[in-house]
């Protein structure tokens, strides 16, 4: 009887795994958009059976977002997160409204994530678009609200990240895209001390006026970290900061990203690309192609924005194996209003920074790096073939920076200036350590010190070109001199002296 029981129990169990099995693996119903599940802490997914697929975006996220905001709910089940999935397009009305603004997953018509929640999009390939053509207060696309933690992911959980330049293959990647805002951010406004990942994601066409952070805002303690996935055709209008991502007091990590065509309205525009503000910013393995420059609407003139990277008071930023390509205009533009005959590919103030491994080639109308009162270290990096070009040094007292192997070959002199290489500094270090410049030339070149260099024009220091092989060669012509000296005492001390004793008791022997 115990055998036959046990052989029931068996098959009901497996039964009821095969059941839910089958279940977790469903497909969603043919006219779902979204689906809601729940990620317990063992890994495993939860699915609701009654309502995981949503024929309405507006109605499946307001009921994911009713779950994540439910505490008893998370820890009665064990959920680390919120999983929502997309099937579709999430395109917001006419109004550029995503949802009813008295939701709790939509305020300002926005998509909200309130404080505290922990939520996971998988986009699936799918766009989210706001589709706003003029700004509005909080036109941002998502707005994450203090300490609450976002994941979104281009395609779906787990999917490596593809590097740029590289064939995604069967890797889908998702887009956020439509913002156009007054106030926060044009695609994702991050609040203090909230936290996203994105994985293999777009952040493409949004816009601010008189605000900052056309593609991602990041503020106040806030944490952003981006895998793969591009920020471009960003746009920032009249007086702002930051036309792809703008950083204050915060931390943003970027690897394998593309920074392209991110753009600022006119001069007063500084970091095209990026804007940090005492904050941390990391980029490694990016690319930053074609920023900082936009098409006037005669056809003729380009406005440039002051800057692609601006780094301000106190930050720290590293960049690694990064790429900076083609920012700034190729041709003369006039100085008026909004008008600039150049811009610069790195602004730094006031800050630390480290270049290591990058290239910077094919910028035009820049200067290159405007350092004033920066910590600076840049090693194994090429500065080369870059069209009116020049290095701006404007260093201060008791900030030193320092360029280890690095190439400055084929760089042409900015318009109207005579000299590739210019220097404005004040009691500062500024040292050039086994570099290649080529034809390079220089303005104050005394300024700076020059240990091994191919530099032209004479040398900076004692140490400088030329002379350090030289004082090495003294100093080995000296040392073989004193080895010499040495080995003949050595030898003397060693032979034994001829003495009259020696000699009588050789007699005495015979």
């Amino acid at each position: 009887m115990k055998k036959i029981f046990t052989i029931i129990m068996t098959i009901y169990l497996m039964a009821s795994i095969f059941c839910i099995t089958s279940f977790a693996v469903e497909e969603p119903a043919s006219n779902a958009v979204i689906r809601v599940s729940g990620l317990k802490e063992d890994g495993i997914t939860l699915y609701y059976p009654e309502n995981c697929d949503y024929k309405d975006f507006a109605e499946g996220w307001e009921a994911a977002v009713d779950y994540a905001c439910d505490d008893d709910f998370m820890d009665d089940n064990d959920l680390l997160r919120i999983v929502v999935d997309f099937y579709a397009d999430w395109n917001a009305n006419d109004k550029g409204e995503f949802g009813k603004s008295s939701w709790t997953g939509f305020q300002y018509s926005t998509i909200y994530v309130p404080s505290d929640t922990r939520i996971t999009i998988n986009l699936n390939g799918h766009t989210i678009n706001r589709g706003l053509t003029k700004w509005e207060y909080d036109g941002e696309v998502i707005c994450i609200n203090d300490d609450a933690d976002l994941i979104i992911n281009g395609g779906k959980s787990g999917d490596p990240i593809v590097k740029p330049g590289s064939a995604p293959g069967e890797i889908k990647f998702g887009t956020i895209t439509g913002g156009f805002s007054c106030n926060g951010a044009g695609g994702i406004h991050m609040q203090d001390g909230s936290k996203l990942l994105l994985n293999n994601v777009n952040i493409v066409g949004n816009k601010v006026d008189y605000d900052d952070g056309a593609g991602i805002a990041v503020y106040d303690g806030a944490t952003l970290t981006m895998n793969g996935g591009c920020i471009s055709n960003n746009m920032s209008y009249n007086f702002v900061y930051g036309g792809g991502v703008y950083v204050e007091d915060a931390s943003a990590f970027f690897t394998d990203v593309t920074f392209q065509d991110n753009q600022g309205h006119n001069r007063s525009t500084h970091g095209a690309a990026v804007y940090v503000d005492d904050g941390t910013l990391v980029m490694d393995g990016c690319e930053v192609i074609g920023n900082g420059l936009m098409k006037a609407n005669d056809g003729d003139t380009r406005l440039v924005a002051y800057s692609i990277i601006s780094i301000l008071n106190g930050s720290k930023v590293t960049m690694k194996e990064t790429k900076f390509l083609e920012n700034g205009y190729a041709h003369e533009t006039y100085v008026s209003f909004n008008t600039l005959k150049y811009t610069t590919v790195i602004s730094s103030k006031a800050s630390y920074l480290t270049i290591e491994k990058c290239d910077f080639s094919d910028n035009n109308q820049v200067h290159l790096i405007e350092s004033e009162a920066t910590v600076l270290n840049a090693s194994n990096s090429d500065f080369t073939e870059n069209n009116s070009f020049a290095f701006y040094g404007n260093c201060a007292a008791g900030f030193n920076s320092s360029f280890t192997n690095c190439k400055f070959s084929y760089n042409d002199p900015m318009l109207e200036l005579d000299d590739t290489f210019f220097f404005n500094i004040s009691n500062a270090g500024l040292s050039f350590v086994d570099c290649e410049f080529g034809e390079a030339t220089f303005n104050n070149k005394s300024a700076a010190q020059f240990v091994d260099t191919d530099a032209p024009n004479g040398v900076g220091s004692i140490f400088g070109e030329g002379s350090l092989a030289m004082l090495v060669a003294v100093l080995a012509l000296v040392a073989s001199a004193v080895s010499i000296c040495m080995t003949i005492v050595y030898n003397k001390k060693k032979a034994v002296p001829v003495t009259a004793n020696n000699v009588s008791e050789t007699d005495d022997e015979e």
